[in-house]
Order: structure tokens, then sequence, then C-alpha cells
């Protein structure tokens, strides 16, 4: 039978802890090669999120249902106004969808989603140059 795991012991000596900060700047150095490395291929670093305005948002959900009738739209229109979250105001999505598509049409319900579903898109950038040719 093998003998059980043991974990190495960790440095407590000074002279064991004192060999990291020599380390650093390799690792910077190999780091920075990568990075050259990677910019040479053509890859970027993955875009950081791009904040979702909660107000901006709600006004987009309640800017497409401005020229419906207000008694139709009333109690969806409550519901957007005391959405408290952006995934509350993502879930009601299907019914501005119904409402739109009931007194316009199909057709320009998906049009008005699509541009609030731009105020959700996280993205700033694709990853990959690849992504962003045309295809």
């Amino acid at each position: 039978m093998p003998a059980p795991f043991t974990p190495p012991e960790l440095p407590t000596k000074p002279a064991d802890l004192d060999m990291a900060p020599r380390l650093l700047p390799a690792a910077r150095r190999v780091g920075g090669l990568l990075r050259q490395w990677a910019g040479a291929l053509g890859w970027r670093h993955a875009p950081a999120a791009v904040p979702i305005d909660p107000l901006a948002a709600r006004a987009a959900f309640v800017a497409c249902l401005a020229d419906l009738p207000a008694p139709d739209t009333r109690a969806l229109c409550h519901l957007l106004g005391h959405a408290r979250s952006l995934a509350e105001l993502w879930h009601l999505r299907p019914e501005v969808y119904r409402m739109l598509a009931l007194h316009h049409s199909q057709a320009e319900a998906e049009r008005r989603l699509a541009l609030i579903a731009r105020q959700f898109d996280r993205r700033a950038a694709p990853r990959h140059p690849a992504a962003a040719r045309p295809g």
C-alpha cells in the first residue's frame, strides 16, 4: 500500500521566505513575453464588462411602449418601474414583446426588443480579431 500523502511543509525560516521576492522579476518578464507573443498573434485581452445603467435600461423598456394605449400598458409600465434589478427587467421582455406584437406586429416587436437587448449587451468588443471579421 502506498504511503499516505503528506503536504509539503510551508517555509517558516526567513531564508526560505526571502527567496520569493527574487522570483518576482522573472515572473514579470515571463508575463510580459506572453503578452507580447499574444499581441503578435493579434489576440487581445477580453474586454472589461461594460456596466449597464439600470435607469437607461428601464427607460428603454418604457420608451418602446410609449406609443401604445395607456390603459393597456399601465400595469406593465408599473412592473417595469418597480423592477428591483436588471434581471427582473430582462424577465419582463416576453410581456413587453406580447404587448408590442398585439398592438403593432411581430416584426415591430422583434425590432424594438433588439434595440432593448443592446442595453444588456455587456461585451465591449470581440475577443479575437477573427470574431470581428465579416464572414
